[in-house]
C-alpha cells in the first residue's frame, strides 16, 4: 500500500523583490497555513518518508514550516527544480520513479499541476482545485510506484486546516 500527500504551497506575496515568480515568499497568512498543515499532519500521525519540494521560495518555506510544526525530520526533504509549475506528465514520472521502499510520499508544489494530478489518479470522478495551504491524500493498493497509472488511487481527503484566530 502506498500513500501520496499532495501539498500546495501556502498563500504567497504577490511580488518578490526581484519580480521573479519563483522568488515570491509566503505571506503571513501563508506561514500560518503551512504551520497549521504541519499541526494537522502531526495530529493525524502522518509521517511521509520522502518529501519532494519545488525549489520556488514559497514551496521551500511551506515545507520548512510544515516539517517544524509537524515534527517531521527535514532530512526527508529533497529539492526538485522541475517541480516548479510541473505539468501532470512530469508529476506522473516522479511518482513512477519513486523507490518502492518508500510507502509514503509527499509532493510540495503548485497548481494547476497538483489539481490535475488528483483528477488523473483518482478512481472517482472529481474536480478538485487545490487552494493555497491545502493537502490532498491519495492511497494506492499498488506495491510499486512504477505501476502508478490513471485512476488507480482512492482520494481519501482534501484538507485545508483552519487558521488560529
Amino acid at each position: 500500500m502506498k500513500t501520496l500527500y499532495l501539498v500546495r504551497h501556502g498563500t504567497s506575496n504577490l511580488k518578490s523583490p526581484d519580480n521573479k515568480d519563483e522568488n515570491r515568499p509566503l505571506s503571513e497568512i501563508g506561514r500560518q497555513e503551512a504551520t497549521a498543515l504541519g499541526g494537522h499532519l502531526f495530529s493525524h500521525d502522518f509521517q511521509p518518508q520522502l518529501i519532494l519540494v519545488s525549489t520556488a521560495q514559497r514551496t521551500q518555506e511551506t515545507a520548512q514550516l510544515l516539517c517544524e510544526s509537524g515534527q517531521i525530520d527535514s532530512r526527508v526533504c529533497q529539492d526538485k527544480v522541475d517541480l516548479y509549475n510541473a505539468q501532470v506528465d512530469y508529476l506522473m514520472k516522479l511518482l513512477r520513479e519513486t523507490p518502492d521502499d518508500i510507502d509514503s510520499l509527499m509532493l510540495v508544489g503548485h497548481n494547476p499541476g497538483l489539481s490535475h494530478l488528483i483528477h488523473l489518479l483518482s478512481t472517482e470522478s472529481c474536480s478538485v482545485s487545490m487552494q493555497p495551504g491545502a493537502m490532498a491524500v491519495l492511497q494506492f493498493t499498488l506495491e510499486s510506484w512504477g505501476l502508478v497509472s490513471k485512476h488507480c488511487a482512492q482520494l481519501l481527503s482534501v484538507d485545508k486546516p483552519a487558521l488560529a484566530s
